[in-house]
């Protein structure tokens, strides 16, 4: 629902589904959206829980192998689902 340029996550009863208010909610893939708060970026799960938290200067959807790219403070890397750091080998 969007009020005042403001997004909440509501349940099909009309309930809150979470106690935050986002400045942008996208869709979910693999289980994870994107949500944006005061310019910072993290995800939320289908229950609307954050499960990776609003730190993100920018973010990417989760691709295929369940990793996005993110970054922070001027640095770029993966994380995983659960919004661990990948570390990625070097194949050349």
């Amino acid at each position: 629902m969007c009020h005042n340029k403001k997004w909440r996550l509501k349940t099909r009863y009309g309930t809150n589904a979470s106690r935050y208010v986002f400045d942008y909610i996208g869709d979910f893939h693999l289980s994870r959206a994107i949500v944006n708060r005061e310019n910072k970026f993290g995800f939320l799960d289908r229950n609307c829980k954050i499960v990776i938290p609003i730190i993100y200067d920018n973010v990417s959807i989760f691709d295929s192998n369940g990793m996005a790219k993110v970054s922070l403070d001027g640095r770029e890397f993966f994380i995983d689902r659960e919004g661990s750091k990948v570390i990625l080998d070097n194949l050349s």
